[in-house]
């Protein structure tokens, strides 16, 4: 990816005051498609919620599992990586005090917070049909994440976190979130980056194949995952993405081999060089 050209080019297409989250991330998602061996396909064109869960606070929740699905590719081991991505765009934010302390705020639903943060055991709603322990039985935690909007000096930025390292104020329906930045200097066990505070870092990142939760091909629930993502990749004409994720009898998703079917999931797939 050439991570320069892309900010170039995004900053180019943007207009912050007029453009909502879903317009920012899929101007991204086009850039970072324009600017490297990316694909952004299946991309949505409104809110639908995919799943459902039991919340211990709230009770029976549906919502959205993700506005976009990024799958990452590398030539090495882990060869796949896979997050999904939650955006946000904050008009007005506060450093939480002192500056210093570059903690991050931001307003978010808090159904979508529990389902990405805590990851309970969940049920799919419509086209999307995925094992219920999609989330919870994740490798990383790394597998749930925001990617929040924000302007900084006239410049749109993203600050990007692991679901799990995002606070939430309150159990209210919309509360404010906070994200510790300080935590971009520290990965998983496994190399995922816990946050980036600005779009820069989270394409270098992304680059290296440091966002998302590695897949591994002896999980059952990984296995369905990573053929989800092959239908997608069948239906677009991209068959040969997830060729390194080989095994014996991966069980079928429900997903219709004509992609007439739309589950409302936008997925970025793209190529990385750990090395880079």
């Amino acid at each position: 990816m050439n991570v320069s050209a892309v900010l170039k080019a995004f900053q180019a297409a943007t207009y912050y005051s007029r453009d909502s989250e879903v317009d920012l991330f899929r101007c991204l998602a086009q850039t970072i498609e324009q600017h490297s061996s990316a694909h952004f396909i299946d991309e949505t064109h409104g809110n639908v919620a995919q799943v459902e869960y039991l919340s211990p606070i709230r009770g029976t929740q549906r919502c959205e599992i993700s506005d976009l699905l990024i799958v990452s590719k590398a030539p090495t081991e882990p060869y796949y990586r896979a997050t999904f991505w939650q955006a946000k765009k904050q008009k007005t934010f506060k450093w939480a005090p002192p500056r210093g302390n570059r903690i991050f705020d931001f307003g978010g639903q808090y159904n979508q917070w529990e389902l990405l943060s805590w990851r309970p055991r969940i049920r799919g709603v419509g086209g999307f049909q995925p094992h219920s322990d999609i989330l919870s039985n994740a490798s990383s935690p790394s597998i749930g994440s925001f990617g929040v909007f924000y302007q900084n000096s006239g410049i749109v930025e993203l600050n990007y976190s692991v679901a799990e390292m995002v606070v939430a104020s309150s159990t209210s329906a919309n509360t404010r979130m906070f994200i510790n930045e300080r935590l971009s200097t520290y990965a998983l066990q496994k190399g995922d980056a816990l946050a980036c505070p600005d779009l820069e870092a989270f394409l270098k990142a992304l680059s290296r194949h440091r966002i998302g939760a590695p897949l591994y091909i002896q999980s059952p629930t990984d296995k369905w995952l990573a053929t989800y993502i092959s239908k997608k990749c069948e239906n677009n004409g991209l068959d040969d993405f997830m060729v390194n994720f080989a095994g014996d009898g991966p069980e079928e998703p429900n997903l219709p081999m004509d992609g007439n079917e739309w589950d409302g999931i936008s997925v970025l797939l793209l190529k990385t060089d750990p090395d880079n």
